[in-house]
């Protein structure tokens, strides 16, 4: 599954008391209109998974305090992105979803590595 399966959630992990609904995201920024309506097509889907509750029905029996909404990239974006960023963050406060990104290309060497929130 990717960020172009609107109507699926690519992963939930576990770590504790906490989990993360995971979007994969592979798509270059070469386009970076389409490729942020693509993503916020699936944020949007997973924000209506939470919200309507299927997450607490397939998953109530886990523990779990802290819900992150996380997005991991193929391919590095813009800086343009962060504005773009911060305000899905706000977004999500409101549904107590944290929102993070990273970004990883084995290929090119790059371990999972945060990108945003920025790391002070």
């Amino acid at each position: 599954m990717s960020v172009l399966d609107i109507d699926k959630v690519d992963f939930v992990a576990w770590a504790e008391d906490s989990c993360e609904l995971v979007v994969s995201d592979h798509l270059t920024w070469d386009n970076t209109d389409d490729h942020l309506e693509c993503l916020l097509a699936k944020i949007n889907s997973y924000i209506q998974y939470f919200v309507d509750g299927q997450f607490r029905r397939e998953w109530g029996g886990r523990r779990c305090e802290r819900v992150a909404l996380v997005v991991v990239l193929l391919n590095r974006p813009p800086e343009a992105m962060w504005d773009a960023f911060g305000q899905l963050k706000a977004a999500l406060e409101n549904f107590d979803l944290a929102f993070e990104v990273y970004w990883t290309n084995e290929s090119l060497g790059v371990k999972k590595t945060m990108i945003f929130p920025p790391v002070q």
